[in-house]
């Protein structure tokens, strides 16, 4: 950072420099619109249903446009001006205006725009006692208008610090070009000094043009119990009985006359401890199948309340119906409100939910990775690859930002959240159950291997935010596909969120039992050598261990 030597005084200034502004990305960009030279066409079906009684809209598309536009030259996103709304484009004047639309064309607000020029339609109508239907498709023929990145303001690229739980570090920021390290058999990329003088470093594959990572889950599908957002879990100790929640007056299930969904529906359940879940009683006289608007009066009545709202007779969490409340009165739209308890089985307290007991399928894999590509291979001087690493901090922060454990009556939203959202990322680990170690020395010594994840803070230190307007393709920590994170996000009865890096170029959460991409973080010691390199792309450091 400081081109010298003297490392003291690099420290000194990159200290100096203070904190970045981390509520935008870095670099920052300055976007401008670029339209296409060649012309395209692309199809827009639209309905527009109306009541026979008195040809009042009962439905229509909403076709949106404009004959202006603004484009944010932060974000890149185009906005209609003054958009008109339920447009029947047929009727447009194309000889005396220009005429914009969103893509998709029902917004007014995208990254990309149209700029009409013609429209065909083709047109079909029918009717029923009730209602005309008018079928349009319409074949647009239209210019593309792009987002196009103008300038890029890199001012906040560079080294900063900020303290961690070992000291101080200094971390990469924005699109810095000097951080690629050749190690094994693989490219990495260094994320920061950590606070005890190691390098954490961070995959980028076996080549440098196109990389590519290992799929992984964060753990395997068993029910949405926050003790799986873990590292490590614990799933020995949940209720031996069902939980059941308050909450009984949503609105479960529309039952329109044209579904199909044939949903069981049963007068009891058994609850298997093993894998988790209830199964119906499907015995001769206590359950029955098909739509609910048929059964209803066999549930309400005849007591069939037991229901997974599932073809299947198997769920991880259960519905117990109370009673239901018909919204429409058409025979063509007849649909129910039905309200409900859950009934769950899941960790009785925060504290037994972040036991680290078993290994998370993102861990087992990481490790499995780990055995094959380091603790097995060897330098050019025959030297193990495990000899160059060190033992540090994997933050799996599970810290409870809510305040609470209710057994699914709220969500829990974890730190990290609270972090993500006001752009505030720290490098301090809030809890010592959450610092993954090999030794007890700085951590919870439940490691078998230095090996781990990046966290939402240090890619957001990078230079990536969770705006997805823009994203960030540019930062040195953005990847041409998804990556997991070890930070989850937030835990509800039917979600399990973990944050990960979405390849369009910002954070993103999803469930933790979907596959994402996994990019391994490793440390290495603080006296590895610089064999030869300048950290470039055509010149990675190569390095060898030190004395």
């Amino acid at each position: 950072e400081a081109r010298t030597a003297n490392i003291a005084l690099a420290k000194t200034k990159i200290e100096e420099k203070g904190n970045p502004v981390l509520n935008q990305i870095s670099p920052l960009v300055s976007f401008t619109a670029k339209e296409s030279a060649k012309v395209s066409t692309t199809t827009r079906s639209s309905v527009i249903t109306r009541y026979k009684s008195n040809n009042g809209f009962y439905s229509r598309t909403n076709n949106k446009i404009a004959t202006s536009y603004k484009l944010n030259k932060t974000t890149g996103q185009f906005s209609l001006v003054n958009a008109l709304a339920y447009v029947q484009y047929e009727d447009l004047d194309f000889e005396n205006n220009t005429y914009y639309a969103c893509n998709p064309m029902g917004n007014t607000s995208c990254s990309q725009l149209y700029r009409i020029v013609s429209v065909d339609v083709d047109v079909t109508t029918r009717e029923d006692d009730y209602f005309t239907y008018e079928n349009k498709t319409y074949t647009v023929t239209k210019y593309n208008i792009n987002n196009k990145i103008n300038e890029y303001d890199g001012t906040d690229t560079g080294m900063y610090a900020q303290e961690d739980d070992l000291g101080t570090s200094y971390y990469y920021r924005g699109a810095v070009k000097g951080n690629i390290v050749k190690f094994g058999d693989f490219y990495w990329k260094i994320i920061r000094v950590n606070g005890d003088g190691t390098i954490r470093m961070i995959y980028y594959g076996k080549v440098l043009d196109s990389p590519s990572a290992a799929s992984t889950v964060f753990n395997t599908f068993k029910t949405y119990d926050p003790t799986y957002l873990g590292f490590m879990y614990n799933d020995d100790n949940f209720s031996e009985e069902p939980y059941i929640g308050t909450n009984s007056s949503s609105t479960l299930y529309n039952s329109n006359i044209s579904n199909s969904y044939k949903y069981i529906y049963s007068k009891g359940y058994t609850y298997n401890k093993e894998d988790k879940k209830f199964y119906l009683d499907q015995s001769e006289g206590n359950s029955v199948t098909g739509l609910y608007k048929d059964l209803r009066e066999d549930v309400i009545n005849n007591g069939y309340i037991y229901t997974c709202m599932s073809t299947l007779n198997y769920c991880t969490y259960l519905y117990k119906i109370n009673s239901d409340k018909q919204n429409a009165d058409n025979p063509n739209n007849i649909y129910y409100s039905v309200y409900f308890n859950y009934f769950a089985v899941n960790s009785d307290s925060y504290e037994n939910a972040v036991k680290n007991i078993k290994k998370s399928k993102v861990l087992e894999n990481l490790e499995n990775w780990y055995t094959t590509n380091i603790e097995s291979k060897k330098d050019i001087n025959n030297n193990s690859l495990s000899n160059y690493l060190t033992d540090s901090i994997f933050c799996n922060d599970r810290s409870n930002n809510s305040n609470y454990y209710q057994q699914f009556k709220n969500v829990i939203y974890y730190g990290p959240y609270s972090r993500v959202t006001s752009n505030n990322p720290k490098l301090k680990c809030p809890n010592d159950n959450d610092k993954f170690t090999i030794s007890l020395d700085n951590g919870n010594g439940k490691l078998d291997y230095p090996i781990g994840l990046p966290t939402t803070d240090e890619i957001q230190m990078a230079g990536i935010t969770a705006s997805s307007t823009p994203g960030n393709k540019l930062s040195y920590l953005s990847y041409p596909s998804t990556y997991l994170t070890s930070s989850p996000y937030y835990s509800w009865i039917n979600s399990n969120y973990i944050y990960y890096y979405s390849n369009t170029g910002y954070l993103a959460y999803g469930n933790y039992n979907s596959s994402y991409g996994m990019r391994p973080v490793i440390n290495l010691k603080a006296n590895t050598k610089i064999v030869s390199g300048e950290g470039t792309e055509d010149s990675p450091f190569e390095i060898t261990i030190g004395n």
